[in-house]
């Protein structure tokens, strides 16, 4: 009864995705953003467009996404991490430290950072990269030390062992 609203479309559009009909789902999701394109399908979309290894249209998408709906992180995490994936450090850098001010949750925010530390230290300046880490980690409420990311924080900043690492994780 409601095979065109934007709802149904999504709901099959995963039901084909779960079912491994990639090109079913990408179909589906193409019929949903034209009726609305709101940031999410978008972005949706330019994930399975990346398993696809369709990359150039992933980013016009997610490009797309970002200038609609500039608040959310989504987007410019999505494309930060495929940029680096093309080797573009910087357009990845960019992109990440965009969304850090805009992220609110702990983990997200975490993975975003170890992000930076990983692309400025491949850029070459891992002496900065560290001490933005550390800045971030004492940011951090004191509840959450000796939690996951701490311990690889700790690890990256040389303040323990390998062997540490794993002892603690």
């Amino acid at each position: 009864m409601e095979r065109q609203s934007p709802v149904a479309l999504i709901l099959s559009a995963r039901a084909k995705y779960h079912a491994g009909d990639l090109a079913g789902a990408l179909e589906t999701l193409d019929r949903a953003i034209r009726q609305r394109p709101p940031s999410a399908l978008l972005t949706l979309r330019a994930r399975l467009k990346i398993l696809k290894g369709r990359r150039q249209s992933a980013f016009a998408d997610l490009s797309r996404a970002i200038r609609i709906d500039p608040l959310n992180t989504d987007p410019l995490l999505v494309r930060g991490l495929l940029y680096y994936c093309e080797s573009d450090l910087k357009r990845a850098r960019e992109d990440i430290v965009a969304a850090l001010p805009k992220l609110t949750d702990d983990p997200t925010k975490d993975y975003a950072n170890l992000w930076i530390w990983l692309i400025d230290s491949r850029l070459g300046d891992r002496v900065e990269a560290s001490k933005s880490l550390q800045a971030y980690r004492e940011k951090r409420p004191p509840e959450k030390e000796g939690d996951w990311y701490d311990t690889i924080v700790l690890y990256l900043l040389k303040e323990i062992s390998e062997s540490e690492l794993f002892r603690n994780t």
